[in-house]
C-alpha cells in the first residue's frame, strides 16, 4: 500500500469557484449598503427640510416680518440652484434679496449626496419661498423634491407646502413605492 498524500490547497477550479462567490456576496451587499445610507440622508434631508421651513415660519410670525429663504447667488439675491446653502432671512421689502448682513437669521448647508428640486413658477423652477407675518404663504404655494445621487424615485422625499404656511410630506398613495406630489403624480428623480 502506497501512503496517502493530503493534499494541502485548492485547485484553480476551487479558487476561481470561491472567488465569484465571493465577488457576487460583495456585490449584493454593496448594493444593500447603498440602499441603506441613502434611506438615511433621506431621513435626515426631511428633518433638515422640516426645521427650515419652520425656521422661516417662526421667524415670519414671532419678527412679524416678511420672512424669505431661498438659495443666494454672489449678489445675494435669490437664485434657482436648490443645490447651494439656504438662507432665511428677513425680507421687508420683498424684494428676495439679503439686503442687510443683520437680516440674516440661518444659513442651512446644501442637501448632503441629493439634489433639491424645486416646484414651477411659471416656466421657470421656484427660486425662493416666503412667509407673511401671520406665517401663510406669500405668492403661490409650492414643493421641494430631494432626489438622492442614485436618482432612485423611492428614495426621494417630497414636501408640500399649503397656503396656510404648513407642511406636509409625499406619501405613497398608490404603492408603488414612489411618493406622490400634491397633484397625484409620483415625484420623478430622472
Amino acid at each position: 500500500m502506497q501512503p496517502r498524500k493530503d493534499n494541502a490547497g485548492f485547485s484553480i477550479i476551487e479558487l476561481m469557484i470561491s472567488l465569484a462567490v465571493l465577488v457576487i456576496i460583495a456585490g449584493m451587499a454593496t448594493a444593500n449598503w447603498q440602499g441603506t445610507i441613502e434611506r438615511h440622508q433621506a431621513r435626515q434631508t426631511k428633518q433638515e427640510l422640516r426645521t427650515l421651513f419652520q425656521v422661516a415660519r417662526h421667524t415670519a410670525i414671532n419678527r412679524r416680518q416678511m420672512t424669505t429663504f431661498c438659495p443666494l447667488d454672489a449678489a445675494n439675491a435669490c437664485t434657482n440652484d436648490w443645490d447651494q446653502p439656504i438662507s432665511v432671512f428677513i425680507d421687508p421689502g420683498s424684494l428676495k434679496v439679503l439686503a442687510q448682513p443683520d437680516y440674516l437669521i440661518r444659513t442651512f448647508k446644501a442637501m448632503p449626496n441629493g439634489t433639491l428640486i424645486a416646484s414651477h413658477s411659471g416656466p421657470q423652477e421656484r427660486r425662493y419661498f416666503q412667509f407673511n407675518p401671520d406665517g401663510t404663504v406669500h405668492g403661490t404655494i409650492g414643493n421641494l423634491t430631494w432626489c438622492p445621487d442614485s436618482l432612485m424615485a423611492e428614495r426621494g422625499v417630497h414636501v408640500i407646502v399649503n397656503f396656510g404656511g404648513r407642511i406636509r410630506w409625499g406619501k405613497d398613495r398608490s404603492g408603488d413605492g414612489v411618493v406622490e406630489k400634491a397633484s397625484g403624480q409620483p415625484i420623478s428623480c430622472a
